[in-house]
């Protein structure tokens, strides 16, 4: 997806913030070819055959959500996305030791070094103007240094990634890759409701109907973490 000044729309393998009105994006009709040359304008929507692997920092919300899936290396694996975290950030999830250690060889560690370092100084200092935790601000502040997008679900860090411009997946994002990728939709389908149930993943509301879709209304109807105008609409 790509996140203009004035809105959304759903053709791209990530989001990011862009302040003039992105190009019209390719129709859903478009062919593998068409969907390729998109890609490399970061105007198209991943396929099977045109996806390709991304290096992307986590945030702790994405990586609970993950390892709460159940299956946390077939969907990083399916997704094509390659992980790497703050020390911040693994630091916060050593309160799930069992759970951590599903996905804790998938991850590569990073330190904030140099200008990344000041990077994180600068965000910090606005922490509480913003409300950004420790997680929240190493994991961007290194991936302004790097220009790597960040893996985040917090409503409040998405705001920051927008403020500062920076390229960005959900969680849903990454469950997204997963089915486009090499798993089934009834893998992916209850993977995301393990997520939803026993994470608590937060969900975008443009990404609310797939996730309804995915799952099903049924089971949409018991996630908490779902907002209650949707759930009361099911």
């Amino acid at each position: 997806r790509i996140l203009t000044a004035k809105g959304k729309n759903t053709c791209s393998a990530f989001t990011v913030w862009q302040p003039k009105p992105a190009k019209k994006p390719c129709s859903a009709k478009a062919s593998c070819q068409k969907c390729c040359a998109c890609i490399e304008s970061n105007c198209a929507r991943s396929c099977k055959n045109t996806m390709s692997t991304i290096l992307a920092v986590a945030d702790t919300s994405v990586l609970i959500n993950l390892i709460h899936s159940g299956c946390p290396a077939k969907i990083v694996s399916a997704a094509q996305i390659s992980l790497c975290a703050t020390d911040q950030v693994l630091k916060e999830l050593k309160w799930i030791p069992a759970e951590f250690e599903s996905i804790r060889r998938h991850i590569k560690s990073v330190t904030l070094s140099g200008n990344a370092h000041d990077r994180y100084m600068q965000i910090a200092q606005e922490q509480n103007k913003h409300s950004l935790d420790d997680g929240e601000a190493t994991t961007l502040a290194y991936a302004l240094e790097r220009n790597l997008p960040v893996l985040m679900d917090d409503r409040k860090g998405l705001r920051a990634c927008k403020r500062e411009k920076v390229a960005f997946l959900t969680s849903v994002d990454v469950f997204r890759r997963a089915l486009q990728g090499s798993l089934s939709r009834a893998v992916v389908a209850d993977a995301v409701y393990r997520a939803l149930q026993d994470g608590r993943m937060q969900v975008q509301p443009d990404d609310e109907k797939w996730v309804v879709r995915l799952i099903g209304k049924q089971r949409a109807k018991g996630c908490l973490s779902l907002p209650a105008r949707l759930r009361n609409t099911l």
